[in-house]
Formats: C-alpha cells, structure tokens, sequence
C-alpha cells in the first residue's frame, strides 16, 4: 500500500462539514456549516493522534491517524441502539494493529439513537468532511460497520458512492430492513397463532416503551412452555422456520449433531426474534417510521415453510408429536392477517432497503449462526446485486460460528486485508476462498483463530429491495 506523508491543514478552527439529514436514498446538498470545535487532540507515545468532538449537530465523533499514515482511511459504523461517546473508531480487539498498519479510523456516534440509519449515513460524512479539512483527502476510503453500523454502512454505499474506494459491512441485515421485520413477524406470528391464539398480544403497532416490553416476555414464555411437550416443540421450529433459524445461535453451546439438539437451538433463535420483533427495535423503529411497517397480507406459509430449508426438521418433530403439520398449516393460512401502514413502509425501504448498485468492490462478512443478521440476508443481497449486473464486485465470506457479530480480531483483520488487495489488483482471484480468507487472517499473528468455511445461505424467504415497485404483499 502506497505510504503518504500527512500534515495537519492550518484550518482547524474552520472544518467544514456537510450536515445532511434525509431518510431517502440520495444524499441531501446541505448547506456547509462550521462545526464545533473538537473536545480535543492529544498524540500519544506511538505517535498517534487522537481526536474526539462533535460534529454541529451533535453527533459525537473520534479518529485516529498514525505518525506512519498510509493513506488509508477506515470509516467504522458502530451497532447498538446507545449513543456511544467517545465514539468507536474500529470493532473491538483489532484498533492498535489497524494503527500500527498505519490506517487512520474514523467514527461517528451518530446524532440519534436508535435505528439511526436515517442519520448515520450522512452523520458519517460530516465528520470525514472535518477530517479532510484537517489532513487532506485519503489516497482510498473504505467503509466499514457491523450489526446497525452493517446496515448504515450499506447505506453509504448507496447514499454517498463517491465518496467510497470500497465496503467491508459485517453481521447485518443485508436484505434490508422491511425484509428483516417481515420474517420476525411471520415468526412472532405463528407462535401466536398456534400457541396462544386468544390472547391480546401486540405483534405490531407497540405502545411506547417501556409498556411495549411485557407482551415480549409474555411470548418469551410461551417459548418457556411450548418447550416442554412434543407439540410445542414442533410448533416452536416452525415458527423459527419462518425467520430462517440457523440450526446454531449460541456460542455457549457445541454445534448440535441430532434433531433435539437443533430443535433447540430453533427455540434460540425464536427468543431473539420475540426480542426484536415485539419489544424496544421495533417500537423504536415504528415511532420512527410514523406506524407499523411490516405485513404478512398474501403470505402462504405452507409455501415459505418449504423454502426455509427446515422442512425436514419440522416435519420430524411433528411426526414425533402425533401433531398434523397440514393442520396447522391450514391454521395459520385461515388467520387473520397483519397490514402495513404505506407511510411506515416507506420510511423502512428507504432506511434501508437494497438498490444491488454496486460502485467498487464490497465484501461482506458473516457467521453461520448469527441469530439476528441471518446467513440468509446474504442469498437475498446477492440475488438483489446480481440483478443489477454488479454481482463482480461483491464477495461474501461466512465464519463458521455461532453468535452475532461473534468475529475474532485476526478475522476482522483478514477480510479487511483481502478486500484491500482486491483494490489494489482489481481482481478478486482466489482470495476469498475460505482457505486463503485462514491464510490471510493467520498472517496478522492477531489473536482468537479463524474459522472461514465455504457456505451457502438458505433462500430468504421474504426479499424486499428497491428493484420492485412494490414488494409482494406490500401495502
């Protein structure tokens, strides 16, 4: 990697920064705006200079640049829904080796909490604005950001194309998030439906947190219960199926080798769809977006549920249960069904739905048990980039582990070195295979080991992105 020298601009008082606000696809021209002055630089013992502050909207920053700058820099996008101050600049474990490589990291907090992708995006590029008017503009740009910060750095990638060399989004949602909460409501659906089909719980439309949190842990015990007979067992997995459950979401557990043993790492993965689906991500998301944004209108589930690639499981455990898969099927066909508001799903299409545009290289990373960015996300991203011509420039890689966002630093490191020889050969070649991802990462000497498999994701069962005029069922 070409090594440039940097020198701080004499301009600090004055860094100019774009503020932008839009819940569109296209960045806003906003007017520039001086911003507050930063809290603060300070150069430690190894001749990094660190900075943090806020942008003019409120939305705090941090970035680091290296005496030894290559001319790199590495955009992170934070998950979590909390407003992090000081902002992170990198995932955890890997920040002092970035430096040491000589990458400058850059990180915004963002100027709302919550599902910020509305702001992210262009709270993002306000602060590499302040940063160029400081050092200059990078000899390359790549975005990166795991879990919310996956799906804000897909968000750039789309909002912002010039202003990338190449994206590195990790453990997220990929197939967007109308997509995302449509399948968690066909899983907290079912669960209702055929286990406590006359109760009052609220699937969508929540009340303000926190009264949105008791319907949550009232389902979150029918899972309790439905666990303890046959029947419920088998109607558990099917509702999981809904959600294309891996059939490995806990990291404290061993891979499961028999039926009860993915039954029950089914019944995982269907807590965590209750958790987002019925409690404080959806509500947040629908105070947001003005009202309910996810439906289940027109969705045949005996059809979703031989897509899911769980058909076989189901069926085992409902032969197991004396119980008729058909019936039930027919149940939930018969239900009453859950509408969208137009407005709402809107807001969610466009925070953020895919466009599959690709404008340089994307590399996406993944583990196989991620219970809240489903390996499944991936099959409806790359059938969404491939339709638009630019399936070329996207590589996914998959970590055989469960857990979300469970990566090691040595593999954090390693997809962000192939992706950065992928720009500097223009040619993928062999280097995302997993042999040659173990290789890569091994090299870093960075801790925790490196688990890349070859993978292939299971169809997603409700794709929605911004190819179609109206996804299917859409209000």
């Amino acid at each position: 990697m070409k090594r440039t020298a940097w020198r701080r601009s004499a301009s600090t008082a004055a860094l100019a920064v774009v503020l932008a606000s839009t819940s569109g696809l296209a960045p806003v021209a906003g007017a520039r705006q001086i911003p507050q002055e930063a809290a603060g630089c300070a150069t430690d013992d190894r001749g990094v200079e660190r900075c943090t502050g806020t942008i003019a909207n409120g939305a705090p920053y941090t970035w680091e640049i290296p005496s030894n700058w290559n001319g790199t820099l590495l955009v992170y996008s934070r998950g979590g829904p909390v407003v992090i101050v000081p902002a992170l600049d990198a995932p955890r474990g890997v920040s002092a080796w970035l430096l040491q490589q000589g990458y400058a990291l850059l990180g915004s907090s963002y100027s709302a909490p919550g599902w910020a992708v509305a702001e992210g995006p262009a709270d993002q590029v306000a602060t590499m604005d302040a940063f160029e008017g400081t050092y200059g503009k990078p000899t390359r740009t790549i975005a990166w950001g795991e879990s919310l910060g996956g799906s804000v750095t897909h968000a750039l990638i789309q909002r912002y194309p010039a202003r990338f060399d190449g994206a590195l989004p990790l453990c997220n949602a990929g197939g967007g998030m109308a997509a995302q909460w449509n399948q968690l409501l066909d899983a907290t659906f079912a669960l209702k439906t055929l286990q406590a089909p006359t109760s009052s719980l609220a699937l969508v439309n929540l009340p303000r947190f926190p009264a949105a949190t008791p319907d949550a842990t009232a389902a979150d015990a029918l899972v309790t219960e439905a666990q303890k007979t046959a029947a419920g067992r088998a109607r558990v997995a099917m509702a999981a199926a809904f959600n294309n459950a891996p059939l490995w979401v806990d990291p404290a557990d061993p891979e499961p080798v028999d039926l009860a043993g993915q039954q029950a790492q089914m019944a995982k993965a269907l807590r965590n769809a209750i958790r987002l689906g019925m409690s404080v991500p959806r509500q947040e998301i629908e105070l947001r977006a003005g009202g309910n944004f996810s439906w289940n209108t027109g969705v045949d589930y005996a059809k979703q549920l031989a897509l899911s690639g769980r058909w076989e499981i189901v069926s085992a455990l409902y032969q197991q249960a004396g119980l008729s898969l058909e019936q039930d099927l027919r149940t939930l066909q018969a239900a009453p069904r859950v509408a969208g508001n137009a407005a709402a799903v809107a807001y969610a299409k466009a925070n953020v739905a895919p466009n599959g545009v690709l404008s340089f290289p994307v590399l996406t990373m993944n583990t196989t048990g991620d219970p809240s960015a489903l390996p499944a996300h991936e099959q409806a991203y790359a059938a969404t980039v491939s339709a638009t011509g630019s399936a070329g420039l996207l590589r996914q890689t998959f970590v055989n582990r469960a857990g979300h966002c469970n990566f090691t630093p040595a593999e954090y490191a390693g997809a962000l070195l192939t992706l950065e020889a992928r720009l500097d050969t223009g040619t993928w070649g062999d280097s995302t295979r997993p042999e040659a991802l173990n290789a890569t990462a091994a090299s870093t000497d960075l801790p925790g080991g490196t688990r890349f498999v070859s993978y292939r994701p299971d169809q997603f069962l409700r794709p929605c992105s911004l190819l179609e005029a109206r996804c299917e069922g859409e209000p």
